[in-house]
């Protein structure tokens, strides 16, 4: 690949790390698109800084568990869900194009989709020293 191609992914990985991590910050802004967009284009663009990505706690916390194992536990589900449906919800109600409402339905749908049907649910893990997850 040439070089111009992966300063422009680690850029875009670099950009999205940012982003990721604005939305731990904001409850309705979406956290794991973005570091999966990060992951990718990290990977892709520079393996100094997709071996520093990997090693955040941003990284382990949010996307790790997926990356590994191609699913997640019910909870992270369902607070992606929520939160996701919440921003998705208000801006049906607020945006006045009808072309608009009906990009937003859809989108609605192949989240849910998605989440249901492809993403698939693993258990979660128990923490050998206090039985907790």
């Amino acid at each position: 690949m040439c070089t111009n191609m992966r300063v422009i992914f680690t850029i875009l990985g670099l950009l999205f790390v940012g982003i990721g991590a604005i939305g731990v910050i904001i409850p309705v802004m979406p956290t794991t698109p973005f570091l999966i967009a990060a992951a990718i284009f990290l990977a892709k663009g520079s393996g100094k800084f997709n071996d520093w990505f990997t090693g955040t706690k941003l990284y382990k916390n949010n996307l790790e568990n997926f990356v590994k194992t191609g699913g997640m536990t019910a909870k992270q589900k369902k607070r992606i869900l929520v939160l996701a449906s919440l921003m998705l919800i208000t801006a049906l109600f607020i945006c006045p194009a009808p072309i608009g409402k009906v990009v937003i339905a859809g989108v609605i749908a192949v989240k849910y989709y998605v989440f249901l049907f492809r993403v698939k649910t693993i258990e979660p893990e128990i923490n050998k020293s206090d039985g907790s997850e």
